[in-house]
């Protein structure tokens, strides 16, 4: 576990320190610093670690974070002789200890002759921002108010205690950010946390410029994909990919051309209009998703101009040495006859056979809606016209598939996500001849079961 100091001491790592007692840990830490043991508190998410309990009581594991309150030396000239057992220490680590994370009041050690006095939850919050381990972190949400709510969470997970006293109050949240950027640094005080590292900030330029948005909105965006993202786990089905859109010249990565493995990551190429490629690595066989944040705000003012998408995957032949590509049949997202409506979820299903690409399908079908939300959306190109393949077209006419739309006055009325979601499923096989199972997940399956009771009972 990585040990953070709430003192003039500095970060290390002790191996297998979540099984460690505090008794042991302590020791680690004077053999280290030659802290005395009876000066520092372990704490871990807000508990205090007794020298009898481990960090794993409380759920930590060896890639949590520790965090070491060093208590500061008491000036001997102001130590009263024969302190009684009953004096207060200057910190307090009891309140710590609840197990349901309250906030109750420290006592503070009086003087000679005074009554004992009792920490406030403001004192005790003022206290904890004068050590400056927060001055960083309130700097960036200073700079970038969007963090909040980062910085609230992570704050959680570093002292519960002051994160309940801010969340009750958010004035005084207003207060420290307002005044961290004027406030002096604390000499050796390592930051609690980093809101945005650099990694995070390269992921943000790389929103801004694919996107072509101001920084601010980059960074807005990007935390609302990750907030997205951790929703999206917890579902039941599937799992969300992880992608970061960067505009291709070509949908083949730099790094190469993979064999498709179950398992393994491959890469599959979005195309929106004929021009705009993103580039992302799903799992082979996982069932996930792609959504298009934000399409609908960029399209909504002219939804009289089409929007259609196509998926491209490529592979290796049998053979090893040429490069073999499946593309999809186009797919409306809207305009067209549709301008006043929102084809919002697509499934894609890419055949494999032994590890080569074959062809890209759409499970097409209006399960999860009535005949009046339901449409036909797959497209194509002649003569330089896009057009909705119809029910004359001899050629193409296999190819038309309906799916569910929304309406554009629900999209506008925010009743409805009208972002453009496409879900993948694979079928076949791998290079190693192993069977793909992610297309039983795929809705068609369902015609016949519940999905479609469920619906005819609406």
């Amino acid at each position: 576990m990585l040990v953070q100091f709430i003192g003039p001491y500095s970060e290390f790592t002790i191996a297998n320190a979540h099984n460690m007692t505090g008794e042991a840990l302590k020791k680690k830490l004077f053999e280290k610093d030659r802290i005395a043991r009876n000066t520092v508190y372990l704490m871990f998410h807000g508990s205090v670690i007794a020298d009898d309990e481990t960090p794993s009581k409380f759920g930590a594991e060896d890639s949590d974070n520790l965090i070491a309150f060093v208590e500061e030396p008491v000036n001997e000239e102001s130590v009263v002789p024969c302190r009684s057992a009953s004096s207060k220490s200057s910190f307090e680590p009891r309140f710590l200890s609840s197990r349901a994370h309250s906030t109750p009041s420290a006592s503070v050690k009086s003087t000679a002759g005074e009554p004992e006095k009792t920490e406030s939850d403001v004192d005790y919050a003022d206290r904890m921002m004068a050590s400056g381990v927060y001055r960083a972190p309130l700097i960036e949400v200073a700079n970038h108010p969007c963090l909040k709510s980062l910085f609230l969470s992570k704050l959680k997970n570093s002292d519960n205690k002051l994160y309940n006293i801010i969340n009750r109050n958010q004035q005084l949240l207003d207060k420290y950010v307002q005044s961290a950027s004027t406030s002096p640094a604390v000499a050796g005080q390592q930051a609690a946390f980093v809101l945005i590292d650099d990694k995070a900030n390269q992921d943000v330029m790389t929103i801004m410029e694919f996107a072509s948005i101001e920084y601010e909105q980059a960074l807005q965006e990007y935390l609302n994909y990750n907030m997205n993202l951790e929703q999206c786990i917890t579902m039941s089905i599937g799992l969300l990919l992880l992608i970061v859109s960067v505009v291709f010249s070509q949908c083949v990565p730099s790094t190469g051309m993979e064999d498709i493995l179950r398992g393994k990551e491959h890469h599959v190429c979005f195309t929106l209009n004929g021009s705009e490629r993103s580039l992302f690595h799903p799992k082979v066989d996982e069932y996930g998703r792609y959504t298009y944040s934000n399409l609908y705000e960029r399209v909504r003012t002219n939804t009289t101009s089409p929007v259609y998408v196509q998926l491209s995957v490529s592979s290796y032949d049998a053979s090893g040495e040429k490069i073999v590509t499946a593309n999809s049949v186009p797919k409306l997202y809207t305009g067209l006859s549709h301008s006043n409506h929102f084809f919002t979820y697509l499934t894609a299903v890419i055949n494999v056979e032994k590890g080569v690409v074959k062809s890209i399908s759409w499970d097409d079908g209006c399960l999860t809606c009535f005949a009046s939300g339901c449409g036909q959306n797959s497209v194509i190109t002649t003569e330089g016209r896009l057009h909705l393949i119809s029910e004359s077209d001899t050629r193409y006419k296999a190819y038309r598939g309906d799916n569910c739309f929304q309406v554009s006055t629900d999209c506008a009325e925010g009743k409805k996500n009208c972002d453009l979601t496409i879900f993948l499923v694979w079928e076949g096989s791998d290079k190693k001849g192993r069977v793909f199972h992610s297309s039983n997940l795929r809705l068609s399956r369902f015609q016949s079961g519940s999905l479609e009771s469920a619906i005819n009972a609406l």
